[in-house]
């Protein structure tokens, strides 16, 4: 049985190394990093509409609606947001997968790279344009919430 070395030069090295790299993406932690993200975004907005639902109706009808209002702002920027990255990484990865189906070439490699630079460009512009009135809104929201319940708490021992 005859053994054959192939050995690869530094850029067909590098072309399956980005590959490989590419790949394990699909799969990875990046994923999982943005799952927990959204899973304690989701927490945060969970846990102030329900606070929020248990102290309305105790408070001022003004801070009952800049609350909701608030909360109501920062949880559609956010979903818009995801929605946005959603279509985005599909269009990403429909051509991420168009250039490397076909033969691994030092061309196709440099295609790639710059996919994937504009890419993560455009997503980090996004997301910066995203996250401010997101969290905003939602520590707004928090804060007036926090501070019409201390308030009833504190008027409720007055009395």
């Amino acid at each position: 049985m005859t053994r054959t070395v192939i050995f690869l030069s530094h850029a067909e090295q590098d072309i399956r190394f980005a590959y490989q790299w590419y790949e394990s993406q699909q799969t990875g932690l990046g994923r999982e990093s943005k799952s927990y993200t959204n899973i304690v975004i989701i927490a945060g907005y969970v846990s102030l509409f329900t606070m929020w639902n248990h102290v309305k109706d105790m408070m001022l009808p003004i801070f009952t609606f800049y609350i909701a209002l608030f909360l109501t702002i920062s949880m559609v920027i956010f979903v818009v947001f995801e929605v946005f990255k959603m279509i985005e990484s599909a269009i990403y990865h429909g051509k991420i997968s168009s250039i490397l189906d076909e033969f691994l070439s030092e061309d196709r490699l440099n295609a790639y790279l710059a996919a994937e630079r504009i890419y993560y460009e455009r997503q980090a512009r996004v997301w910066k344009i995203a996250l401010v009135p997101t969290v905003a809104f939602g520590i707004a929201a928090a804060a007036l919430l926090i501070f019409e319940f201390i308030t009833n708490i504190y008027l409720y021992y007055q009395m």
